[in-house]
């Protein structure tokens, strides 16, 4: 049997128990100061105690009451209304004049707020909301004016040439010259003169000089060509910054400033020209001439030697952007006698002598001089890296001389055909593109390509083979109306009918024109489109004069003949007739001169008079119908 023994601890640990030191600390942090009681309102009576007192009866005891001072813990000791005042007035004083507060009691109320510096990045966001303040309000002039001034100011005075580097400052800069008037654009180009240097130059800080150069003045712009266009500033044409500055500003000169750049490059310090040569120089006013007169010069080949190190190193750098280099390899192009061994050194950068003239009547002529490699090579840049140019009115010639020098034909339908055969009508319908398709019909003369070994015509021959199906299912598909009334696409479909054995297309051709004559006429009255079907009558080609096309076309002008002879559109009348002759189509030929009576050339001619306009046509027509 278990016997329930509770012991009894201690009698110090039991609850409630009587500790001398907790008692102690107890009291001790009950006492209060008398400076702490006087500062409380009424001297520590209550509103309550006070009527109790008046009224004569016992005040109110408070809680933890000894030797007669109270003390509420409820509430933090607060200083009376007039201290306040006088310590918002005067901390200072205050602190040092009012007896009852200590020093430590008064610092929460006089507490004073330090002013920190920023640090980089927060005055990095405010120049930002500055920045979108001002692209915002761009159009409210008052707000652009204020927001520049504070912008300028929180970039200090600084060399605006070396901070605008960094990406944030080149951006405000160029906005200010944008929206600021001209004292802005004149105060940033003061700071940004001061100390200019372009040794440290990057991405940012040739931006913001290249807006420097197009928004500001005559003397900002010559200040700025001063400085770039020297021989401290040769090296930039080497460095990738540099050369964009100097398009930038060598595209904005005259022929003759442009010329007199050149000399900085292509003559030396250590060789003159001849006086005569030095005199035509400074006349020249053509890149061609300027070729000339060094060519004719005893300093000729010391000349080529230079533009040859000029030339390799801005490969070498793959710098070959600029205008100014491409003018310099036009140079060296035009002086050099071993061109095989030039397309050799460029051909890797070839894509960046495209975008300009001058580089691309480099590379058109060059590439017939290259090996099968280097041509291989390009093709292929040409497929991944041009896939517009087809579309380009400077880099279609390139395109053309390319598909007729390369001797691997499988080569340029992989890479210059297919790249665009799904999209044929609206190649066909570019202004520029379609000289493309046209040149496998029609070969341009000037082809030659000296490393070639291909005949141009078995060549041409194996691109229509592949092209020419293409095309005619693309013409059978559409509406033909469209593409005949379209002056670069209705070359391509007369070229097409000329080659073409499906005669399908040809008679949707004479189906819009038959539909066109028995309304309002409108293909045959233009002049181009009338072109279009007057050379398929006079010019039909080997394939397309089998059908006799004047024999088809004359049944359908026959029904509107009288409505054609007193117009510009008679001549279409003298081509059918003049086919019928050369191919001695008596039928046709009798047809005609039942319906064309002389009755009805004398109405028209009439007409013609009346409305005092010119009868040639007419006056043809009436002669061969009279032989």
């Amino acid at each position: 049997m278990k016997l329930n023994v509770q012991l009894s601890k201690p009698s110090s640990e039991r609850k409630g128990s009587y500790n001398s030191k907790q008692s102690l600390k107890h009291k001790r942090s009950h006492k209060v100061s008398k400076g702490a009681i006087n500062k409380t309102k009424g001297n520590g009576i209550s509103k309550g105690d006070k009527k109790a007192k008046a009224s004569g009866g016992k005040m109110r005891p408070k809680r933890d009451q000894k030797d007669g001072n109270s003390l509420s813990h409820s509430k933090k000791e607060r200083p009376a209304k007039s201290t306040l005042k006088k310590l918002s007035k005067d901390k200072k004083n205050a602190v040092k004049g009012k007896k009852g507060l200590t020093k430590r009691e008064l610092k929460p109320l006089i507490a004073v707020k330090k002013e920190t510096k920023k640090s980089k990045e927060e005055e990095r966001k405010d120049l930002n909301k500055l920045y979108s303040r001002l692209l915002v309000d761009h159009r409210k002039p008052e707000v652009v004016k204020s927001t520049i001034s504070q912008l300028l100011s929180k970039l200090s005075s600084e060399n605006y040439c070396l901070i605008s580097n960094k990406r944030h400052v080149s951006r405000i800069l160029q906005a200010c010259l944008k929206y600021g008037d001209t004292s802005i654009r004149s105060l940033i180009f003061q700071r940004t003169k001061k100390d200019f240097s372009l040794l440290n130059l990057n991405v940012h800080s040739s931006r913001f000089l290249m807006k420097l150069y197009n928004y500001c003045n005559t003397e900002v712009k010559a200040y700025l060509k001063s400085v770039i266009f020297c021989d401290k500033g040769v090296p930039l044409l080497f460095s990738r910054y540099g050369s964009d500055l100097m398009d930038i500003v060598y595209q904005k000169l005259k022929n003759k400033e442009q010329l007199a750049i050149l000399k900085l490059y292509a003559l030396s310090n250590h060789f003159l020209l001849e006086k005569d040569n030095l005199a035509k120089l400074d006349a020249t006013g053509s890149i061609n001439q300027f070729a000339a007169i060094i060519d004719e010069s005893k300093s000729r080949d010391t000349c080529v030697e230079k533009l040859k190190l000029a030339v390799l190193k801005m490969v070498d750098k793959a710098q070959m952007v600029a205008s100014l280099s491409h003018d310099l390899v036009y140079l060296y192009w035009k002086l050099t006698d071993n061109k095989a061994e030039l397309i050799s050194h460029i051909h890797p950068v070839f894509g960046q002598l495209l975008s300009t003239r001058n580089g691309n009547a480099i590379m058109c002529d060059l590439f017939g001089y290259a090996d099968k490699k280097m041509r291989k090579l390009m093709l292929k840049g040409l497929r991944t890296d041009f896939p517009d140019a087809v579309y380009n009115q400077i880099n279609v010639s390139f395109l053309i001389k390319a598909i007729h020098s390369t001797d691997d034909t499988k080569l340029s339908i992989d890479c210059l055909i297919k790249p665009i055969q799904d999209d044929l009508k609206t190649v066909i319908s570019d202004k520029y593109a379609h000289a493309f398709i046209l040149s496998i019909f029609e070969p341009p003369k000037d082809m030659e390509s000296p490393t070639s070994l291909k005949d141009p015509v078995v060549r041409q021959q194996e691109l229509k083979a592949y092209l020419l199906p293409l095309l005619v299912d693309m013409f059978k598909s559409v509406k033909l109306r469209d593409l005949i009334e379209d002056k670069s696409s209705s070359k391509v479909l007369l070229a097409v009918l000329r080659e073409s054995d499906d005669a399908a297309i040809f008679h949707s051709v004479m189906d819009e024109v038959r539909e066109d004559i028995t309304e309002e006429m409108d293909l045959i009255k233009n002049i181009d489109t009338l072109r279009f079907i007057q050379t398929l009558v006079k010019k039909p080609g080997p394939v397309l004069e089998r059908i006799k096309p004047y024999a088809i076309l004359w049944p359908i002008v026959k029904v509107s003949v009288h409505r054609i002879l007193e117009g510009k559109c008679v001549f279409l009348l003298v081509d059918i007739l003049e086919a019928a002759i050369r191919n001695k189509d008596e039928e046709v030929i009798a047809d005609f001169k039942g319906t064309v009576t002389p009755a009805a050339l004398e109405r028209a001619g009439k007409s013609l008079i009346k409305k005092n306009e010119k009868h040639i046509g007419l006056d043809i027509l009436i002669k061969l119908l009279k032989e």
